[in-house]
């Protein structure tokens, strides 16, 4: 067994004082005067209220006049004498049974008490030093050690907030007194007595858990307790190799453990999840974490998602039967508001300007509306920390509404003058691109300006459209089209892709017990995950008739509470998007009429698409949009218009065209007869005009191009 350092010294001083004096042997007198001398023992004695000098005046006196029998003739090195050696075997000893690591000044000054023939244990009782004196003393100055230690280990890997909150450092929680009632039930439990705030990302769980310590003050049952925030990255730091986090991590809980009356403070417990896991071997930080819990000397608040609680402590029954769950929704509009005026100095302080009061409900406002993926309060708190961001940037000194609305349309990708302000401009906008369609482009828009008015149905999607029609009519141009003038993210799924029951899994995620669940972002399917990046979107459901009756449900849901839930409650809002639904259903009826010779006759009804779809599901659509066969007008539109490309594509590299006027009628008359719609019209112009060209160019270069109509083809000409 190795002294520690102290004892170490102890014992050198010890030998420095025989060979002072010239002594043969290290005596237990030598020894005795080093310890007693030393600052440590010292400052331990203390309590006894003895006379310490008075002891080293006495021993001093002996070795000085006392041990002149045990001077060296010779010089040689002092040798220890049996009582020493007795003295170190019996403390050594000791301190195997009692498991100690370390041999320590204190057990030597034991075992020397215990020395019968020694002249320093006669003079330490008679000054008060006897061992069952001594023995308390050190149990005491051991506790104190151990909780010296447990501050200083606590101090270095932890926040303490019962410190902050008694120096006004914490914010008072709003809101949340439901919550803290339900946190403090928990506490005082029996069993279970450990905390699990679960709730999603931004609704203030961190806040609340640290205002707990706040409110602890004043509370008569947790005023004894301290509350401390464990900081992961301290933590993590320097444990790079196998074993270090886990020492440290059960260190410091041991060390909490011993400090007595402690909450931690988690955030994020399930990131405990695998720390610490030896590779290809079981176990990580829960399994340090769960024996410390059984006996409620040690109490743990934890925050996670919903989400994380599924996939990380559901299935596990040791932490569900450890902790309490207590669920934290998100704050109503009032408590966010009074969260954010109160909240506003601080950003104020740190930005150096002002917010008025106004400027904050907007972001609230703005937030609320648009970043249904997000939670209050944070949101908010988000918007008003980076407006304050840019107006400090700007040296702005007071932020006013407007300021919020420019800074919230850099950061959300919203133009907030379209979209909330003039949205007259999207049917000329239509009109213009979108040929052939008029009566389907103002059934749109209607629907698009009732619900910027704020007359739509609450909680729905800015619409829901079935647009019906034969291919190539322009259904998925005009959602493309939407989606470009609104500055909404377009996400595209075929439907003839979910024919299969098990395909819903792709859409919300596979469903608990199959591959992918645990997955945290495949397992929430591609809308969820779509929406969770872009809450702003034109989803697009094309040829819908082709799904599986359970992924029609999942369309139902998303159509009728503007909310899609992936399997592992994962939600995302659809308020802030448009769904349009796409169907080339009764399209043999479409192209039984003459493609080129007016719109068609066909009007597919009610009693046609209820073949297809549910009653219930049809309910959901606010507009089926009919779309009808391209007139020879639209086509001539769309084939002008793709020579006109053909004219800017060649210009922008330096080549002049001039085509002959007839070229359009041309085209069309090869085309009138085919029912493929503007795709087939779009490609013609590809095969017919543009490719030949091409081909020309990459053969020799020319600076112009002309075209003429010989004999019933098309002649190009190069300079």
């Amino acid at each position: 067994m190795e002294p520690n350092q102290d004892l170490n010294k102890i014992i050198g001083n010890a030998f420095q004082t025989a060979i002072a004096k010239k002594h043969e042997y290290v005596t237990s007198e030598h020894l005795t005067l080093s310890l007693i001398s030393h600052e440590d023992v010292i400052r331990k004695l203390l309590p006894l209220e003895i006379n310490i000098e008075e002891i080293v005046s006495i021993i001093r006196d002996y070795i000085d006049n006392e041990m002149e029998n045990i001077v060296s003739k010779d010089g040689t090195k002092p040798r220890k004498t049996e009582a020493i050696d007795r003295i170190f075997n019996r403390a050594i000893t000791s301190n195997l049974f009692e498991s100690k690591e370390y041999l320590l000044p204190f057990d030597i000054l034991l075992s020397i008490l215990e020395e019968e023939e020694s002249y320093a244990s006669f003079v330490l009782n008679k000054c008060g030093v006897t061992k069952e004196k001594l023995a308390n003393v050190l149990e005491e100055s051991n506790q104190e050690d151990i909780h010296n230690r447990a501050c200083e280990l606590i101090k270095h890997y932890c926040t303490n907030l019962t410190e902050q909150a008694n120096e006004n450092k914490i914010q008072q929680v709003i809101g949340r007194s439901d919550e803290i009632e339900q946190i403090k039930k928990v506490l005082v439990r029996k069993n279970k007595a450990n905390v699990l705030l679960v709730g999603d990302a931004g609704v203030g769980k961190t806040a609340l858990a640290q205002g707990l310590a706040l409110n602890f003050i004043d509370d008569y049952n947790f005023k004894r307790y301290s509350m401390f925030s464990l900081r992961f990255t301290k933590l993590l730091a320097g444990t790079a190799h196998r074993g270090e986090f886990e020492d440290k991590f059960e260190l410091l809980l041991k060390a909490i453990k011993d400090f007595g009356n402690a909450i931690v403070f988690i955030d994020e417990i399930h990131n405990l999840q695998g720390l610490g896991q030896n590779a290809g071997q079981p176990g990580d930080a829960f399994d340090i974490l769960k024996p410390l819990l059984t006996d409620n000397k040690l109490k743990i608040i934890g925050t996670t998602t919903e989400a994380e609680y599924r996939r990380f402590i559901e299935d596990d029954d040791t932490l569900v039967r450890r902790f309490g769950k207590v669920s934290i929704k998100e704050p109503t509009l009032e408590h966010t508001k009074e969260i954010c005026l109160n909240l506003k100095q601080n950003y104020e302080k740190h930005y150096s300007l002002t917010y008025t009061n106004e400027a904050v409900e907007q972001a609230i406002a703005l937030s609320g509306r648009y970043q249904k993926n997000k939670a209050f309060p944070d949101k908010a708190l988000d918007v008003m920390d980076l407006v304050g961001a840019s107006s400090k940037l700007s040296k702005k000194q007071v932020i006013e509404a407007e300021d919020v609305e420019k800074e919230f349309e850099k950061i959300s990708g919203i133009n907030l003058d379209y979209i909330h302000k003039n949205t007259s401009y999207l049917e000329y906008e239509l009109k213009k691109n979108i040929f052939g369609q008029s009566e389907a482009i103002d059934k749109v828009c209607d629907q698009v300006y009732l619900s910027q008015a704020g007359l739509k149905l609450s909680n729905k999607p800015i619409a829901n459209f079935m647009f019906v029609g034969p291919t190539g009519c322009g259904k998925t141009e005009t959602a493309k089209e939407i989606a470009r003038l609104l500055n909404l993210d377009m996400l595209k799924v075929d439907m003839s892709e979910f024919r299969e029951p098990h395909t819903v899994s792709k859409l919300i995620g596979s469903p608990p017990g199959y591959v992918g669940y645990r997955d945290s972002q495949a397992g929430n399917g591609l809308i969820v995950n779509h929406l969770s990046e872009k809450p702003n979107s034109l989803l697009l459901f094309d040829e819908c008739e082709k799904a599986h009756p359970d992924v029609i449900l999942v369309l139902l849901q998303m159509m009728d509470e503007a909310k899609v839930t992936s399997s592992t409650s994962v939600s995302a809002d659809l308020q802030n998007s448009i769904i349009v639904l796409t169907t080339n259903a009764g399209s043999e009826k479409f192209n039984n009429d003459t493609i080129g010779f007016g719109k068609s006759t066909h009007i597919l009804t009610n009693s046609e698409l209820k073949k297809l779809f549910k009653p219930e599901f049809l309910a959901r659509v606010d507009e089926v949009v009919q779309f009808n066969h391209l007139n020879k007008d639209a086509l001539m539109q769309i084939i002008q218009r793709e020579i006109e490309n053909v004219y800017d594509g060649l210009g922008s590299v330096g080549v002049e065209a001039m085509f002959n006027p007839g070229l359009s009628e041309y085209i069309y008359e090869e085309i009138k007869d085919r029912k493929d719609g503007a795709r087939f019209v779009i490609n013609t112009v590809k095969q017919m005009v543009s490719k030949p060209i091409a081909r020309e160019k990459a053969k020799e270069a020319f600076q112009k191009v002309t075209s003429t109509i010989e004999n019933g083809s098309i002649v190009f000409e190069y300079k």
